[in-house]
């Protein structure tokens, strides 16, 4: 028996959002495997993926990016300072990798992407395989 995934989004408003984002993940009845955090230009997202990972499990993937001025969730717009995730949870198909890569002007895009795909696929357990999904967070006009 196949446990359906689940998407869920949190989002928190003010200048202590990453700790209560973290804290509302922890205090969550599922441990998701997946989680994508965003925050706005005046959070620290490294500090906010910090503690994120300590309030899930270690195999969690955790990623970030940053927005400007806001983030939407299906609750609506959350205006800066503010921090949000989106978490998979269960399912068959979990088996999420991550990779990243440096924004370099002179690289190929080509051979950068297939060295980010080629480390997740990695990541993931599944070497050599062709990815199912590809979920990219890059500066706009980079991508």
């Amino acid at each position: 028996m196949s446990i359906a995934p689940r998407l869920s989004s949190h989002a928190v408003h003010g200048h202590d959002a990453g700790p209560r984002l973290a804290k509302e993940l922890a205090a969550a009845a599922t441990r998701p495997s997946l989680v994508l955090v965003a925050v706005t230009e005046s959070i620290d997202l490294a500090a906010v993926l910090a503690d994120i990972q300590q309030a899930t499990t270690p195999d969690t993937r955790v990623v970030g990016t940053t927005s400007s001025g806001g983030l939407f969730t299906e609750a609506g717009l959350f205006r800066s300072p503010a921090a949000g995730a989106l978490c998979w949870t269960g399912g068959t198909f979990d088996d999420f990798g991550t990779a990243c890569a440096a924004l370099d002007p002179d690289a190929s895009a080509r051979a950068v992407a297939r060295d980010v795909a080629e480390r997740a696929c990695n990541d993931a357990g599944h070497p050599s395989e062709t990815p199912e999904l590809v979920i990219l967070l890059s500066t706009p006009g980079r991508e």
